[in-house]
């Protein structure tokens, strides 16, 4: 009886033990995972409407960035942005930006001068149009430097 009762307590130990490890290793495994992130910059062509450019196929793609500070460089600017009161009735955007992060995609249509040192970037979120968002002067400088990489 006493060997049933040590073999018993042997089994239910080295179950415990089994269980504890292969847990602490899938933990390590999805925190060791970076998470997917893309940001990817499409260039519009001059004098084509928004609701053209959604009827289009194929993109003009000039730059896609797998680097994450670059996307957060992007996320922030978005994040302190404000609201323009009003309809948006504007001229054509010039860029279409592409956030894929964690399995899902966010589309910005951005308006931005790189030669301009005092001018504002706007930018609509694609599934809503009527509405647009200025960003800050810093933020948009921000912008600015990785715009004029693309552009080179």
């Amino acid at each position: 009886m006493r060997k049933n009762i040590s073999l018993f307590l042997i089994i239910v130990l080295m179950l415990i033990t089994t269980a504890c490890s292969t847990n602490e290793k899938e933990e390590v495994s999805s925190q060791s995972q970076p998470s997917q992130e893309k940001l990817i910059v499409a260039k519009l062509q001059n004098r084509i409407t928004i609701q053209d450019y959604e009827l289009q196929t194929k993109k003009d793609i000039i730059a896609t960035f797998n680097d994450s500070s670059v996307t957060e460089v992007f996320i922030n600017a978005i994040k302190g942005s404000e609201k323009i009161s009003g309809t948006a009735n504007i001229a054509p955007p010039r860029y279409e930006v592409i956030i894929q992060k964690d399995g899902t995609e966010s589309s910005y249509y951005l308006w931005i001068n790189i030669n301009s040192q005092t001018s504002n970037a706007m930018y609509m979120n694609k599934g809503d149009t009527e509405t647009a968002y200025k960003l800050s002067l810093e933020k948009t400088n921000s912008l600015k430097e990785i715009f004029k990489e693309i552009e080179k």
